[in-house]
């Protein structure tokens, strides 16, 4: 059986949270967080996520 990913939960509620909010990211500023704390090792479902950014960009995040 293929390991699971260890952020992928996070990833997933990003989206769910961001289809749930209508694609405000401000509404998910948690579950960002978490996805960043996630992240802070490397795998393969943070590729493309933006580590450096300090405040929520819908643009860069999402």
């Amino acid at each position: 059986m293929p390991q699971k990913e260890p952020c992928q939960n996070q990833a997933c509620a990003i989206q769910r949270c961001s289809q749930g909010n209508k694609y405000i990211a401000s509404l998910c500023e948690d579950v960002i967080q978490a996805m960043r704390k996630c992240c802070a090792g490397e795998n393969s479902v943070c590729s493309g996520f933006t580590k450096q950014h300090k405040s929520t960009d819908t643009k860069t995040v999402l």
